[in-house]
């Protein structure tokens, strides 16, 4: 019972916090450093649970990669 309701609190701060479109800077710059290391959105999002807890969609953190390219784009232009 106790488990359940934790669980239940954690999704539903999950859910408030995923309701806003704006990621974190820190989770940003965390995805931003494993992209550049060479992995792709699916081990990024494996990354991100098992080390940081930080639950992430394959397509959040896919679209989150194309956010951080474009904008690399923009500032080398």
């Amino acid at each position: 019972k106790k488990n359940h309701d934790e669980l239940c609190k954690i999704i539903r701060l999950f859910k408030r916090d995923r309701a806003s479109k704006k990621v974190p800077e820190n989770e940003m710059t965390l995805i931003r450093e494993l992209h550049e290391s060479g992995l792709t959105p699916g081990e990024i999002t494996e990354r991100l649970w098992f080390e940081h807890r930080l639950p992430r969609t394959i397509s959040s953190v896919f679209k989150i990669v194309k956010r951080i390219m474009k904008k690399k784009g923009e500032s080398e232009s």
